[in-house]
């Protein structure tokens, strides 16, 4: 795991990114539009978390993180953390029931409980968008 997402002495670029995505690619423009469209002035960061997991996007509204996420071998990683508002409105919310479980089975921390989304299709990009809207609204 070398150079791209994983070389600590450069942000990756977009080249970086289509590289490691290949055809998943356009799931990942797709996404950050979804997240864009969601709030203006939002802030796109790339945070660099060791030479095991590489570089991710970290997207911000007003200093409070929404989402992060990390392209990957033909796929993109989407994490979001909730804290107990977030989670209880999320579990309230019309999910799919593995989202549901893994929203249940998430471990509690201090910042919260986080739940990560593979994804693979574009049907994953709305789960996401809608994930981090419940983010966004607690």
């Amino acid at each position: 795991m070398t150079g791209g997402i994983y070389d600590k002495s450069k942000q990756p670029t977009d080249s970086d990114v289509a590289d490691v995505l290949g055809e998943a690619y356009p799931l990942w423009t797709e996404l950050l539009v979804g997240i864009r469209n969601l709030v203006s002035g939002s802030v796109e960061e790339w945070t660099y978390s060791g030479k095991k997991y590489g570089w991710s996007l970290r997207i911000a509204y007003k200093k409070r993180p929404i989402i992060r996420i990390k392209p990957q071998a033909g796929f993109v990683s989407a994490g979001v953390l909730y804290g107990s508002e977030a989670y209880d409105a999320a579990l309230a919310a019309d999910l799919p029931s593995e989202t549901l479980a893994a929203l249940r089975e998430a471990v509690a921390y201090p910042e919260g409980r986080g739940i990560r989304i593979e994804v693979r299709a574009p049907e994953d990009i709305s789960l996401v968008v809608k994930l981090a809207t419940i983010k966004l609204a607690h």
